[in-house]
């Protein structure tokens, strides 16, 4: 019997961004037929051994081979590394955490969920992605190497692994062997796991030769994202605040592929690590079919939505087959990206089904469950900010099941576009005026005040925009421009227009002129519509401003 346990990974794209790939066992399982939810039964894994008092990218001394089987396994590796032009690297930390996995395994040989994987791994001060295992459990050692090396290839052609650790005893008459891969694409410089709140912390390191555009993203402790200036080159270096509580620390790149999660840590100020998890026991039936995964996909997606003060998310027909074809390539084609060789990025996959947005964001996730593929990209910086972009309205999810052993595995992608939603335009107006001056008073600056005939000439180009030749937006307000300055206005020193095309009327609030201290009046004009350099159902604002 065997297991493949996480055996491919993903990225976050910077135009088009989404996801690490994560395998968590499901905190909640979905009973068939009824439509209820039911908790399961959960139990407790603890740390083991004393924690690293940093991350580090360099091997441990410790033996990286551990067991009366491992030189076999450890052959059958460098063969399956060898045929695949792989150079991996033994990590004594990999190999402690293989043994305690191969401590860990139930019944069905199955290694401890995510959850258990990604603290054991920090608590031995790995920094990069959660790593992945390959189980293999037989009677006889004989063929150990030769059967290693088998089922070694298909796992090495998915991934560019670099370290490697083993664990392969004997047990209850059976040799139980565990080999634990990485990929460290990265060295960097060693990161205290435990700091005093406010301290400074410097991530500073060098990726690997392949890859560009270093890039930190963080989760504060808060759970908002904050992300950082991509850097030049391969060198990245960057000092960070952390406040009381937990930050997690991601570091993505450019690659082939598209972008990739490189590195991702916790680090924490003020609390302890955590010792302790509790996860779910996977649920007992038949599979969920792919309407069941999206449905409870996105209503994960929506919870957190609104927990962080977001609208949720409508699901799009349109987005959804977008989805889905790319989750068919990449099941089809042995690949695992935001980049593929034959539809190119998201953004581009996108633009072909002919959908308009100025915002395309990707994410892509593999697990047992839909509750597991959402934790996982919950818990990337990266992904967690896609999920939680206030700039997006519709998703599309794409779902291709996997079998593998006795269960199936569900390979997802998720696409979130902006797309713009019918307003009231009658109302709308007041609406933008309630908003700006609500930023003006935050900011310590009085409101504007309504004015009704600046309101009708900007209403009058607003209307414009739409006509059947309505001319350039710099026409338009070149034109409004000589409307104002034909009925001048004692009130007012000076006047001053603008024109912006949204998918939002919130996107208004931050325009600078409206925001400026010398500004007292405004009118402003609303129009919703179509046209060939617009996405559908545009919005456009105009405002004409009294100073």
């Amino acid at each position: 019997m065997s297991a493949a346990f996480d055996r491919r990974a993903s990225g976050v794209g910077a135009v088009a961004r989404g996801l690490l790939f994560a395998l968590v066992l499901p905190l909640l399982a979905c009973t068939r037929g009824t439509g209820a939810r039911v908790e399961q039964p959960k139990v407790s894994y603890s740390v083991l051994g004393e924690a690293a008092p940093t991350y580090r990218a360099e091997p441990s001394d410790q033996p990286a081979l551990r067991g009366q089987y491992s030189d076999e396994v450890a052959r059958g590796i460098e063969q399956a590394a060898t045929e695949k032009q792989l150079a991996l690297v033994p990590d004594g930390r990999l190999a402690q955490l293989a043994e305690w996995v191969a401590a860990g395994l139930d019944a069905n040989g199955s290694p401890p969920p995510y959850p258990v994987i990604e603290l054991w791994a920090r608590h031995l001060g790995l920094p990069e992605p959660t790593p992945h295992l390959v189980v293999l459990i037989q009677s006889e050692s004989d063929t150990l190497e030769q059967r290693t090396a088998r089922e070694l290839l298909p796992v090495l052609a998915q991934q560019r692994y670099t370290h490697f650790g083993v664990s392969a005893h004997e047990r209850d008459g059976n040799v139980v062997a565990v080999t634990v891969l990485s990929w460290r694409w990265l060295s960097l410089q060693p990161v205290p796991r435990i700091v005093s709140p406010g301290a400074t912390v410097v991530i500073a390191g060098r990726i690997a030769e392949d890859l560009s555009e270093p890039q930190l993203v963080l989760t504060e402790p808060s759970g908002t994202i904050r992300r950082l200036d991509p850097q030049r080159g391969r060198d990245f270096r960057a000092k960070v605040g952390v406040p009381y509580g937990e930050l997690r620390i991601e570091v993505l790149a450019r690659s082939a592929l598209g972008t990739t999660v490189v590195a991702n840590f916790p680090v924490y100020a003020g609390v302890s690590p955590p010792t302790e998890v509790s996860v779910a026991l996977p649920a007992v039936g038949p599979a969920l079919g792919d309407d069941e995964v999206i449905e409870r996909l996105l209503e994960l997606i929506n919870t957190d939505r609104v927990s962080a003060g977001l609208s949720p998310l409508a699901l799009d027909a349109e987005l959804g087959a977008i989805a889905l074809a790319h989750s068919r390539d990449m099941n089809a084609n042995g690949f695992v990206g935001h980049t593929s060789p034959t539809t190119g990025t998201a953004k581009a996959r996108v633009e072909r089904a002919g959908i308009r947005t100025t915002v395309v964001l990707e994410n892509i996730g593999r697990g047992y469950s839909p509750d597991e593929v959402h934790r996982g990209l919950m818990d990337s910086p990266g992904h967690r900010g896609n999920v939680l972009s206030p700039d997006a309205t519709h998703v599309g999810i794409g779902v291709v099941r996997e079998s593998e052993d006795d269960r199936a595995a569900y390979l997802v992608t998720e696409v979130f576009v902006r797309r713009a939603l019918e307003i009231d335009v009658a109302d709308a107006p007041d609406q933008l005026l309630d908003m700006v001056n609500a930023e003006r008073v935050r900011r310590g600056t009085r409101p504007l005040v309504a004015d009704g005939n600046m309101a009708a000439l900007a209403d009058g180009t607003a209307r414009a925009f739409f006509a059947g030749d309505p001319g350039s937006r710099q026409q338009l307000v070149e034109a409004l421009n000589r409307k104002a300055a034909s009925k001048p206005s004692a009130r007012y020193t000076r006047l001053a227009s603008l024109l912006t095309v949204a998918s939002a009327l919130s996107e208004v609030r931050a325009i600078d002129a409206l925001l400026d201290p010398q500004a007292r009046a405004v009118g402003f004009g609303v129009a919703q519509g179509t046209r060939p350099d617009t996405i559908p159902n545009a919005i456009v604002i105009v405002a004409l401003v009294g100073y």
